[in-house]
């Protein structure tokens, strides 16, 4: 779709170079300046075209483009019909309101369609963030973004760039190069979930405007604040090295941010993002700069000094053995046999386990002294919070809200309010922090919903966590159909109801190729499914909390409410089951599922109290059990509640290698203590163990390379 050689852009670049080398126009944030030049010089060229009496040419004449608007529009499609056919082409508007969507047909298939169709282009239009990325990773045709979701509009970008050169032309102020330096652009409004003003951020300020933004703090997206000349000095900087520069940066002496620059406004792709993140995570807003490879800033702990730790059993990825362990700069600098070095802190194990932090997947409540008390550095937060997790705002705000004695990794809301049946922008909050994207306590019955959410999660490359239970079959039921139900006379629903979520979001998994954490599996069945998916390859994972293979239905007796849990306790053969599972590998994580709950939720009817067990404090103790029984090892153990949870994060913890960060837990895996519902460091004691003699404690933990506490 190239202009004739008359055109501007055929001076100002060299010779036979390939001014726009992309295939497509999928946002403005990976355009260089010079590219974003070549696409208005380009533009002008059809301006005049329009203000002719016959506004026709043959410029696109045998070129077929469709116009797939899932979204409704009236100028945006108007516009590109309008510009396909004075060009000549053949254009085909493809409505989503009218169209196989509306009876179920995923995003992927009609991409496939669409392609099999053999157009020349596709103009899309989405409602959800990253969905054109989608489609242009699965047809062969150049696809344009005409707008999706809250991530960017490009092609309205560039049009309000050529409608300011036009205006500054017409004031004389034109620059000779194309150039918008000089013009200082205040964007005011919603500046948070405009895709327009989120694209003009970027375009203008790679064409040199001063960009500066205007809206109340709750609709101010992290990082973008007014500037001032320095913005300028950065973008001519930019400019000088033929890079566009980055969005609007804060000024140097913000309060908020520290004077740290922004970071982008948002990157779709999945795997490697380019700036070196080998989790395939665009650093978040909120996340402190590097230096010299230690992240520094806010918010975090700083180690003073190196500190080694000697005298102890080191608990490594491949086994358990004598040694040391010396921290420098916050992450692990040597394991095994070493001597400290000169100005080092060092702390005598006295022959105690020296261990990674414990890496807790899935609590619904942060209580940093209770988990302190149970060796654990890191959280992943569970999108049940008031209001849910299915914001950026929120997001950014439960990952910062730790630090800097602890870490909270927070899981996306996979649906606005987890009501379960629209995606939220889940791109957009793995940008503020996401670690994984969750269905929250509830199970996303509408399957084309959950096969949606598992295809963009897998073009993020995040795990999708699953609460795996057929609502239809579970309803309100509070217990396990089976003897201990019908003796207590509880509402009860089968074991099944947990299969059938399990082997349907298994299929949709091996489907979608998304990466699924299943993140309770409790009965002989699902496990089951759990195994044979896995010898099929699928990218499936299971968790499970301490109270199921340490509890059976048995302990609802009593009818005590602290046993009151989602899914609820299974009778004694699916206890035994998960603790095979738990052996053999099938289980991959063991997570506390801190939930705690206070009286006004448990001195209640067994049916009327609301589920949940605090948690944080044992699960250490717990899972040493199966050590001494004999399940698994001290090393297996510690895969299941540190260094699984971190690989599953995407986090450099949770094992004790050179490189990982310094979170260590020192551990007497023998001392006697009594679990105390009264005396738990947790906001409410609900615990199913209270009374219960258990082994195991923490006698030292260090985050960062710094001492937590005493």
């Amino acid at each position: 779709m190239t202009s004739p050689n008359t055109s501007p852009a055929a001076d100002r670049y060299p010779a036979g170079a390939l001014a726009f080398p992309h295939r497509g126009l999928l946002g403005i944030g990976h355009l260089q300046t010079h590219e974003i030049l070549y696409l208005l010089d380009e533009a002008e060229q059809w301006v005049a075209l329009n203000r002719q009496p016959k506004k026709h040419t043959d410029r696109l004449a045998g070129l077929t483009i469709i116009n797939a608007f899932f979204e409704n529009s009236t100028r945006t499609l108007l516009s590109f019909e309008i510009a396909g056919k004075r060009l000549g082409a053949d254009v085909v508007n493809m409505h989503a309101a009218q169209s196989s969507v509306k009876k179920g047909e995923t995003l992927i298939d009609t991409a496939m369609t669409l392609n099999a169709m053999r157009a020349d282009a596709i103009v899309i239009r989405h409602g959800s963030s990253g969905a054109v990325r989608l489609i242009a990773d699965k047809v062969d045709c150049p696809v344009l973004n005409a707008g999706d979701g809250q991530h960017e509009h490009p092609t309205q970008g560039l049009l309000d760039a050529l409608a300011l050169r036009h205006a500054l032309r017409a004031r004389g102020r034109a620059s000779s190069d194309g150039m918008l330096n000089g013009l200082v652009v205040t964007i005011c409004g919603d500046v948070l979930h405009s895709r327009v003003a989120r694209s003009n951020i970027l375009c203008l300020g790679a064409l040199g405007a001063v960009v500066r933004v205007c809206a109340p703090p709750s609709l101010m997206p992290a990082g973008i604040e007014a500037t001032h000349a320095a913005r300028a000095a950065r973008a001519r900087r930019a400019r000088r090295d033929r890079h566009a520069p980055g969005p609007d940066e804060p000024r140097g002496g913000d309060r908020q941010h520290g004077g740290r620059s922004a970071r982008p406004l948002d990157n779709h792709r999945a795997g490697r993002d380019g700036r070196g993140d080998p989790h395939g995570l665009p650093r978040c807003a909120h996340a402190p700069r590097t230096r010299g490879g230690r992240l520094v800033g806010e918010g975090l702990v700083k180690q003073v000094r190196p500190l080694v730790i000697t005298g102890g059993r080191v608990v490594t990825p491949h086994g358990v053995q004598p040694g040391a362990v010396r921290c420098a700069d916050g992450v692990i600098a040597e394991v095994g046999d070493l001597s400290p070095q000169d100005g080092d802190e060092v702390h005598d194990a006295a022959g105690a386990l020296i261990a990674p932090g414990l890496v807790d997947f899935g609590v619904f409540a942060i209580d940093k002294r209770a988990f302190h008390f149970g060796g654990i550095t890191r959280a992943a937060l569970m999108p049940d919070q008031s209001p849910p997790l299915d914001h950026p705002a929120r997001v950014r705000f439960a990952a910062s809200s730790g630090k800097p004695d602890f870490w909270v990794h927070p899981l996306a809301a996979a649906t606005l309010g987890l009501e379960g049946d629209r995606l939220a922008e889940i791109a957009l909050m793995r940008e503020a922090g996401a670690r994984a994207v969750s269905t929250g306590r509830r199970w996303i019955a509408d399957s084309g919903v959950m096969l949606r959410l598992m295809q963009y999660a897998a073009m993020l490359d995040l795990a999708v966590v699953s609460h795996a239970e057929d609502a239809g079959l579970a309803g309100n039921a509070v217990a396990t159909a089976g003897e201990m139900a019908t003796r207590l006379g509880l509402p009860s629903a089968p074991a099944e109801a947990e299969a059938l979520a399990v082997a349907r979001d298994i299929a949709l998994a091996e489907m979608s190729g998304a990466r699924l954490h299943l993140r309770q599996v409790t009965t002989t069945t699902a496990l089951s499914l759990v195994r044979a998916a896995k010898a099929r390859g699928v990218a499936v994972t299971a968790g499970v909390t301490p109270a199921h293979f340490m509890l059976s239905d048995l302990a609802l007796k009593d009818f005590r409410t602290f046993a009151r849990l989602s899914p609820p306790l299974r009778e004694e053969r699916d206890r035994q089951a998960v603790i095979a599972a738990i052996g053999d590998g099938t289980i991959d994580v063991v997570a506390s599922g801190h939930d705690p709950r206070g009286p006004e939720d448990k001195r209640l009817p067994f049916a009327d109290a609301a589920p949940g067990m605090a948690g944080a404090e044992t699960l250490l103790a717990m899972v040493l059990t199966l050590v001494r029984d004999g399940v698994i090892g001290l090393d297996r153990a510690f895969d299941l509640i540190a260094r699984n949870p971190a690989r599953l994060l995407g986090v450099r913890a949770g094992e004790l290698t050179v490189g990982a960060e310094a979170d260590i837990a020192l551990i007497d895996p023998e001392r006697p203590w009594v679990v105390d519902s009264a005396k738990m460091e947790a906001s409410a004691g609900n615990t199913p163990f209270d009374r219960q003699p258990v082994q195991g404690r923490v006698i030292g933990l260090w985050k960062g390379g710094v001492q937590v506490g005493n």
